[in-house]
């Protein structure tokens, strides 16, 4: 006889891995536009950190 535990374990496990399978699709389509979220926002803050760093040379030069 099968330990009803065991096998209440098992159907759970079995679902847990059946709506993994299921919804694998919609979840990495959502990390997909989270990572193409996060690469524009981190490149704009570079970009702006760089124009900022260049007008700060900038003016030195011209003061000096």
């Amino acid at each position: 006889m099968i330990d009803p535990n065991i096998e209440t374990t098992r159907q759970v496990i079995d679902g847990a891995v059946g709506l993994g399978a299921v919804t694998w699709p919609v979840w990495v389509q959502h990390l997909e536009t989270t990572g193409y979220i996060v690469t524009l926002v981190g490149g704009l803050l570079l970009l702006g950190l760089r124009i900022a760093i260049a007008l700060h040379e900038w003016r030195n030069r011209k003061r000096g």
